[in-house]
């Protein structure tokens, strides 16, 4: 058996069988085509199965939930799967969102690594109960901080990429959802573009004051005609009606740019 070669032709096809013998692929080696042949079959059957957000019926919210539980909390806190259930003082909202910067991307990875990173912590008593949690002792006031206090898990909000104002405006319907339940909202991004829509979604909170710790005034009005990213989300947030007062502590030099 021999096999001659095509110049010119796609890699795949430049070998040919001879009229004797019996090709050396298959009689090396007939896993190989067993598993091009798997590869093929699985790949046809989730296309067939395979379906679209357009074409369901769901709304897009039954398809895609706007925040999803994650399978580890911070500070092994319960993980609320269900908003309209939240009963705590303060809920955790992750936001694994980074389009907002044109610099480094990473920050999406934030929330996961902030849960993991406390884990040999519990925030409970020997018995899981946050209600008879002691807090956690600070040394500067000489008292045990957050004694009593309650928190939930809420997860992460689904980030869908390149939809910018789809995932802004999830951020903000979860934010006005905790409010309501009344608990605190502590949100973990993420880029600092998420600092508007979570300011946008303490609307009832009117006249609302703001304190920014920054080293940069986060001012600029757009980046290239775009208006969400992570130097202009103090300038939007002055742009929203319930905002009276800003102050920002940090900032490097006056004569900087508005970024």
């Amino acid at each position: 058996m021999r096999l001659a070669h095509r110049r010119g032709t796609p890699a795949f096809r430049r070998y040919r069988l001879s009229s004797k013998g019996r090709c050396p692929i298959m009689a090396s080696s007939p896993a190989i085509l067993l598993n091009l042949c798997h590869i093929s079959t699985s790949h046809r059957q989730s296309r067939e199965d395979m379906t679209r957000p357009e074409e369901s019926n769901q709304p897009p919210g039954d398809v895609w939930p706007i925040i999803k539980a994650q399978p580890r909390s911070f500070f092994k806190t319960p993980l609320c799967t269900n908003l309209d259930e939240l009963d705590a003082d303060v809920a955790i909202i992750g936001v694994p969102f980074d389009q907002g910067t044109f610099g480094r991307p990473g920050a999406r990875f934030g929330p996961d690594a902030i849960r993991d990173a406390p884990r040999g912590y519990n925030y409970s008593d020997p018995y899981g109960a946050q209600t008879q949690a002691e807090g956690r002792y600070d040394i500067d006031v000489e008292d045990e901080l957050l004694r009593g206090v309650t928190m939930a898990d809420c997860g992460n909000i689904t980030v869908v990429p390149s939809e910018v104002v789809e995932n802004f405006g999830k951020l903000t319907t979860v934010v006005e959802k905790v409010v309501e339940r009344g608990s605190f909202p502590v949100v973990v991004g993420g880029d600092h573009a998420i600092t508007f829509p979570v300011v946008r979604g303490l609307r009832k909170f009117t006249p609302l004051n703001i304190v920014h710790f920054d080293a940069h005034l986060d001012y600029t009005h757009d980046v290239q005609g775009v208006l969400y990213t992570h130097g202009s989300p103090i300038r939007r947030c002055r742009e929203l009606p319930f905002v009276d007062h800003i102050t920002s502590a940090g900032i490097r030099a006056a004569r900087r740019k508005p970024y």
